[in-house]
C-alpha cells in the first residue's frame, strides 16, 4: 500500500505506455506480419497478420507461443523463454499487461525478443 502512496502511477503507467506503443510500432515497420498495434497505457496489443498486414494469421501466432515456451531464444548472450498471451476472435493477437514498474530496458528486451522471434518464425 505504501508503495502506491509513493508512487505516481497515473503518469508512470502512461509514459511507459506510450514508450512500449512507440517500440512496438517501431517492430511494425519492420516486419509485414504485424497488422494492427494499440492499446491504452500498459494495456497492449499486437495483431499478427499474414504479410498483407491485415488478414489474421493463427499460424504464425501458434509458432511464437509454442517457440517462446520452448525457451531457447538466444539473445544478448543469454537463453531465455517467452511467456505470450494469445487472444482475439481469431486467436492471432498478442496481449500485453506487463508489470506496472517495467523499466525500459525491460520494454526494450521485449521489443527485441519479439523481433527474433518474429524473424525465426516467418
Amino acid at each position: 500500500m505504501q508503495e502506491f502512496a509513493r508512487t505516481d502511477f497515473a503518469t508512470l503507467v502512461k509514459e511507459k505506455g506510450a514508450y512500449f506503443l512507440t517500440r512496438l510500432k517501431d517492430l511494425k515497420s519492420r516486419h509485414k506480419e504485424i497488422g494492427d498495434v494499440d492499446g491504452l497505457g500498459l494495456a497492449l496489443r499486437m495483431e499478427m497478420c499474414q504479410t498483407d498486414s491485415f488478414t489474421p494469421n493463427r499460424t504464425l501466432a501458434d509458432k511464437m507461443f509454442q517457440m517462446g515456451l520452448e525457451g531457447n531464444l538466444k539473445i544478448h548472450g543469454k537463453t531465455l523463454g517467452l511467456i505470450l498471451d494469445i487472444g482475439g476472435y481469431y486467436k492471432n493477437v498478442v496481449t500485453l499487461a506487463p508489470s506496472l514498474n517495467i523499466t525500459n530496458e525491460e520494454i526494450d528486451l521485449a521489443i527485441d525478443l519479439f523481433d527474433l522471434i518474429i524473424s525465426k518464425c516467418k
